[in-house]
């Protein structure tokens, strides 16, 4: 009764979902998740973060931090871990504007659930921990598939939870592996997430640029500099206004074309070179409406690190995959496999951002663990960010 009464609290009291998302129906997926990040944003869960945050996880110990004090805060928060669940049985829309308000604090649903996890590990409840860490994939999948700044919050959300859930791996029960290679086998036999945001954003992009131009603002960040960027466009004669448009569009087509039609091709031919094929903006106009160009598509061409987000976190799905079928192959035959190829297929072991092999490193005993050939000291399932030479 008290927990409801909770969330019908915070669903009224707005937050994060009616910032972003007001007007939408309770169908949307994402506005449960938003709804539940609104739930732990609070300081009593922030100051236990901090405290956890301390304790970095390992691939020996997935938390460090006591037991006992993990538990009591699962059950106070665990509220809005069924709230993200429930958010992943419906469609979830984000919208192509992202402005990354909901990050941090998508990031500390991801820690709450990893928790939820542990607790469930611990007790030894394989199912239930294997089922909030599949919830919890789902639910990081979801943001990442948005748009293309979310494959960049994604990319950090998955990069928390495989984590965490590779750290349980030698508590997978036969049938956790199989869910795993089911779960992250539909993962990658969807339709290719950084293609769906390309073409998303590319046309959300050329309204938004329409916009601007047009002397409106709809989906463009509220600032000071769009303030001064209307008021300069305001003051362009008729035909800059148009050397201005012209300009801006063919940077769009030039940009993202090129990039859409490589991710269209079988996966071997991605990468995130997001280099121009045309000549650079303004290369035959005037220094001003280059600089104006510039401003304008600054918040709708792709960007490197988010392609190679959306490649790194398809890589560590696969990675994941392939560390259940090493635990599958363990439990029936009692050993580990000499190589990957003995559980997977060719195409299977190559990741998608590096084009290298993934290699099985055995270590003394039963222990093992999954890494870039060529990059051994890297680990392939830290964030991008956080990885060497981006990693």
């Amino acid at each position: 009764m008290i927990a409801s009464l909770i969330i019908l609290m915070t669903l009224q009291s707005g937050g994060l979902a009616n910032r972003i998302l007001p007007k939408e129906p309770n169908t949307n997926g994402y506005v449960d998740y938003l709804r539940a990040a609104d739930g732990i944003s609070v300081p009593e869960f922030s100051m236990y973060r901090v405290w956890d945050s301390s304790n970095p996880v390992t691939d020996t110990n997935a938390f460090a931090t006591p037991l006992a004090r993990k538990k009591s805060e699962v059950e106070k928060f665990g509220m809005w871990l069924k709230l993200m669940a429930q958010g992943n049985t419906k469609v979830s829309t984000r919208g192509t504007r992202y402005l990354g308000l909901e990050d941090s604090q998508f990031l500390d649903l991801t820690h709450l659930a990893c928790d939820a996890a542990y607790i469930a590990y611990s007790r030894g409840d394989w199912l239930k921990g294997t089922n909030q860490m599949l919830e919890l994939m789902t639910f990081c999948n979801n943001v990442h598939k948005q748009n293309l700044r979310g494959l960049q919050a994604g990319s950090n959300l998955f990069s928390t939870a495989l984590t965490a859930f590779v750290a349980q791996r030698d508590r997978w029960s036969v049938e956790d592996c199989e869910r795993i290679e089911k779960r992250t086998g539909a993962i990658l036999n969807e339709k290719n997430p950084i293609l769906n945001t390309l073409e998303a954003d590319y046309a959300a992009g050329r309204t938004t640029c329409d916009q601007i131009l047009a002397g409106t603002s709809a989906g463009y960040p509220n600032s000071p500099e769009r303030s001064n960027l209307a008021r300069k466009i305001g003051a362009l004669s008729a035909s800059d206004l148009q050397t201005l448009k012209i300009m801006v569009g063919d940077h769009l087509k030039s940009t993202f074309e090129p990039l859409i039609k490589r991710f269209r091709q079988e996966e071997v031919a991605w990468n995130s070179d997001v280099s121009r094929s045309s000549e650079p903006i303004g290369s035959t106009s005037s220094a001003s409406l280059s600089v104006l160009a510039e401003s304008i598509l600054q918040w709708v061409v792709p960007t490197q690190a988010e392609l190679d987000s959306g490649l790194k976190s398809r890589g560590q799905i696969r990675l994941l995959n392939l560390y259940a079928r090493v635990q599958d192959f363990r439990w029936h035959r009692g050993h580990l496999p000499t190589m990957l190829k003995e559980v997977a297929a060719p195409f299977e072991l190559i990741d998608p951002r590096t084009k290298k092999l993934f290699r099985l490193d055995q270590k003394k005993g039963l222990a093992y663990r999954i890494v870039v050939t060529g990059s051994e000291n890297e680990d392939p399932l830290a964030p991008y960010s956080a990885s060497v030479g981006g990693g």
